[in-house]
């Protein structure tokens, strides 16, 4: 499966993006639709997810790979 070009609207929610592992709730707030952006972006390959914790107290974290965020 061939990933999608980023939009302006993708590289602009990247650049948002804090700079270590975050969770959905440390995305900044004036971000349109962080959780359609994040899937997006990690579809995109320039963030990457990973699982903490166990059932049921688990929680998805995410980090921008390399210097995809600088620049934007």
């Amino acid at each position: 499966m061939s990933a999608k070009p980023l939009t302006a609207s993708d590289s602009e929610a990247l650049a948002m993006m804090p700079s270590d592992w975050f969770t959905f709730w440390d995305i900044p707030i004036r971000l349109n639709r962080p959780a359609y952006r994040v899937e997006r972006l990690v579809k995109a390959g320039v963030i990457e997810s990973r699982v903490k914790g166990t059932y049921p107290d688990h929680v998805i974290e995410y980090r921008v790979k390399g210097n995809a965020g600088e620049g934007q």
